[in-house]
């Protein structure tokens, strides 16, 4: 783009053709700049969304240990339930 524009002020009876073709140059590297910045941007929301996506998982791996502990109280405490429903139903069966 510098060379071009020396050129222009060099040679100023092709400025008129050679405008256009510098304003053109200038619209692509503003379009390379743009571009440049968009796959930064997306660069650092795929990381982000990564992260979240690894994190996320992890917290789904805890909760489903969780659960699996969860189901494992739940028989114990059911077969104490029914320990204690044998309990009083001898006691009751005593009194009679």
């Amino acid at each position: 783009m510098e060379t071009l524009k020396e050129y222009i002020e060099l040679h100023p009876e092709e400025r008129q053709s050679l405008q256009g073709l510098y304003l053109l140059v200038k619209r692509i590297n503003q379009e390379k700049i743009n571009r440049w910045s968009q796959r930064n941007r997306l660069t650092d929301e795929k990381e982000t969304l990564e992260e979240e996506n690894r994190e996320l998982f992890e917290a789904a791996t805890v909760l489903e240990k969780q659960i699996e502990q969860d189901g494992k109280r739940i028989n114990e405490l059911q077969k104490q339930i029914e320990q204690l429903k044998n309990i009083e139903n001898i006691i009751k069966n005593r009194e009679l």
